[in-house]
């Protein structure tokens, strides 16, 4: 495949430098699988350098990782590489990745205070960048944001214990991307957490028939046919039980 690639130099399309960039990090990003993102590479491929800002999605991926895993100086260099790569895309028609980086690189340095401990900065930071980035919409080359960031910021919140406001950030998400697993699994965790049986049911389910072909033994899909088999077993014990009243 790499002899092909380089053969064909498709990073020269806009569509696959894309592909290119955009596929690890997403991959990375959406099993939370922190240390994959830390340690992207970048393709060593001719003319990449026509693309800085695709590179500084790979970045984009470094800094969530690091500072997800507690390198905070690894995170630090990415955002400002990020910075680089930003100002080195001149060409007007990028505006819009150039956009959508700014707010990437919000959510990173979010993700870094929160990492030092300034959580309540770092929940500022990202219902900022997660307004904005509600309003930007979307490229014909992309499926969507790289985990919505107000996705991101029901993580956060959840990590500081806070579910019921976590699911409001995790529904208002899904208005946006319906059907995400992430946004689905961060709404029905939120909701188990905050004591809504019924919101984390509903969407436990959904998770259920969407992955109803999965037959991997990821800790999420553990914890979903766990939810739902006790919440079965105890509508069938209240069953019995109204039925010998």
């Amino acid at each position: 495949i790499a002899a092909k690639v380089n053969k064909t130099n498709p990073e020269l399309e806009f569509s696959a430098a894309y592909a290119l960039a955009a596929i690890p990090t997403r991959y990375a990003f959406e099993r939370n699988d922190w240390w994959a993102a830390a340690n992207l590479s970048i393709p060593n491929l001719p003319h990449w350098s026509s693309f800085p800002f695709m590179e500084a999605l790979i970045e984009y991926g470094h800094a969530l990782g690091r500072a997800h895993t507690g390198d905070v100086e690894g995170a630090r260099k990415a955002i400002a590489r990020m910075h680089q790569l930003r100002d080195a895309t001149k060409d007007p028609k990028f505006d819009y990745f150039k956009s959508h980086l700014d707010l990437q690189m919000q959510a990173a340095s979010a993700w870094v205070a929160a990492a030092e401990g300034k959580k309540n900065e770092g929940v500022d930071m990202l219902r900022r960048a997660a307004d904005s980035e509600d309003i930007l919409g979307k490229h014909p080359v992309s499926p969507g944001a790289f985990v919505p960031i107000r996705e991101q910021l029901g993580s956060l919140l959840l990590e500081m214990g806070q579910p019921t406001q976590a699911q409001r950030e995790f529904e208002a998400a899904l208005k946006i991307y319906p059907g995400r697993f992430r946004g689905l699994y961060g709404a029905a965790q939120a909701a188990e957490l905050a004591g809504d049986n019924d919101g984390a049911s509903r969407y436990y389910t959904e998770l259920a028939a969407q992955t109803s072909r999965a037959a991997g033994s990821r800790d999420e899909l553990n914890h979903i046919r766990d939810f739902l088999s006790a919440q079965a077993k105890a509508a069938d014990s209240n069953g019995m039980a109204s039925f010998r009243e």
